[in-house]
Parts: C-alpha cells; sequence; structure tokens
C-alpha cells in the first residue's frame, strides 16, 4: 500500500506551471512542414508538437490571448512601460513582451495537452487536435441555437464563446479523468484517510465559528472531502511527472512569425 504521505501534495495550478516552467525536453526545428506549414489534415500551420501532440496556430493564439494582461501589467509594474504599437516588440532590458508571452503561453498549453493525452490513454478524448475541439464547438452552438429557436431549455450561454467552450470542456474533462484514475488505482484504506484526515484537520476541519485549539469536524463529517483531496493530490502529481517528461518540439519558421494579436 503506498504512503499517504506521498499523496498528499496539492499543487496550485500557478505554483505547477512556473515549476515546471524549465523542465521537459524542448527541441526547435528550423523545417517546415512540406512548404507551407501545415500538415495535410490541418486547418491552420502547426507550431509545436508536445508527445507528438499537434498544437495548431489557431489554438496557441488562444492561449496567447489569456496571457496578454499578464504581460502587460508585468512589465507596466517592471519597467513603467505602456502598450503601443511597438511595446509587444521592444527589448525592456534585454526583455521582450512578446518572447515572454509566447513563453508562458506555450507552458500553459503543454499543461493543458499532456492532461488531454492523459485522457486519450484513458478513453476519454478520441482526437486531441484543436481541428476537432472547433468540430465540437461548432456543433455545440448548432445545438443550442436550434433548442432556443425551438423554445427548449438550454443550460449556460445561449452561444459558447471560444475560450469558454474551450475551459469548459477542459475542466469536465478533468473531472472526468480523476475519477477514471482513482477508480484504476489501489483502493484507498479507511486507515489511510484517517491519517490524512489527522495531518489535514489543524488546517482544514475546524469547526466553523470555534477559536478554541482542538474543536475539529469529525472525520464521519469529512470524509468525502477528505477522499477528493486525496484524488486531487495523486492527479497533480501524475500531471507534474507527465510534465517534466513531456518532450516539446517547436517548429521555429511558424512560431517567430507569431504576434500579439
Amino acid at each position: 500500500m503506498r504512503p499517504a504521505g506521498g499523496r498528499i501534495l496539492i499543487c496550485a495550478i500557478a505554483i505547477l506551471v512556473s515549476a515546471i516552467a524549465c523542465t521537459g525536453y524542448i527541441s526547435w526545428h528550423h523545417t517546415e512542414l512540406g512548404n507551407s506549414g501545415h500538415s495535410s489534415n490541418l486547418s491552420s500551420p502547426t507550431v509545436a508538437y508536445i508527445n507528438g501532440a499537434v498544437i495548431e496556430e489557431r489554438e496557441f493564439n488562444l492561449f496567447l490571448s489569456q496571457v496578454k494582461a499578464q504581460v502587460t501589467s508585468y512589465f507596466k509594474q517592471k519597467f513603467d512601460a505602456d502598450d503601443s504599437s511597438t511595446f509587444w516588440t521592444t527589448s525592456f532590458q534585454g526583455e521582450v513582451p512578446i518572447i515572454k508571452a509566447k513563453q508562458l503561453a506555450m507552458e500553459q498549453i503543454k499543461q493543458v495537452k499532456v492532461q488531454q493525452l492523459l485522457a486519450q490513454q484513458f478513453g476519454l478524448l478520441e482526437d486531441t487536435s484543436y481541428s476537432s475541439f472547433l468540430d465540437k464547438w461548432a456543433k455545440e452552438n448548432q445545438r443550442r441555437q436550434e433548442a432556443v429557436a425551438n423554445n427548449r431549455v438550454i443550460y449556460g450561454p445561449r452561444q459558447y464563446e471560444e475560450w469558454g467552450y474551450y475551459t469548459y470542456v477542459q475542466s469536465t474533462m478533468v473531472i472526468q479523468l480523476k475519477a477514471v484514475m482513482s477508480e484504476r488505482e489501489e483502493a484507498v484504506s479507511e486507515q489511510e484517510l484517517i491519517n490524512l484526515y489527522e495531518q489535514l484537520k489543524g488546517k482544514l476541519y475546524q469547526q466553523p465559528g470555534e477559536r478554541k485549539a482542538g474543536s475539529y469536524m469529525l472525520y464521519s463529517e469529512v470524509k468525502d472531502s477528505v477522499k477528493q483531496r486525496l484524488i486531487d493530490a495523486n492527479y497533480d502529481a501524475k500531471v507534474k511527472q507527465e510534465l517534466e517528461a513531456a518532450k516539446v518540439v517547436v517548429m521555429e519558421s511558424i512560431y517567430e512569425q507569431i504576434q500579439m494579436q
């Protein structure tokens, strides 16, 4: 049986991303795919491969747009630099905004893609390509449009924006993946859960409104929460392992041409 101590490493995404930013294998390729940088079955150029999975330019640009505010804020705070027509390509003491933004985008898409590949291994995802996602996004919005036109109830927005649907699909997949992985792992004993409860109760399971030491919620009241924390910790550890071993091959001729939109 695995010791509980090795299963309680709970990492926030921001910490995990920064911790693995320099890990994994990264290769830069100067050659293009064919004459145009397109593979035969893709709708946009290939920017990189992560463990063999294709990263299309449109998918990369989606992540790039999500780090825009973060990078702008960083350069404003550190260099008092304001956004302008030349901001993204200007060097500020050796740091260039577009380079930093693309590095952050690649780190984040790497974390997402290794989880998608795990989901594929466990039979939850047939295709990790962005073309496949775009097809599903279009079909979901068509379904919602038809439902509204026919006065049927829908939950959520009438139409999903691209990033909104991407994060919805990803978060749903992660929930399913955690459940499947936990089912296939060695069964957790009651004693393991009790041991974890004892480790966490001082921080997480104090009685609401109680200030005196030693006033904790009963194990029986929080057992499900303890078990979920164990599942989350095991999942985070697996993702971290996959990130550290991930091989990233960047198509430099495409990557270098990408600019902030």
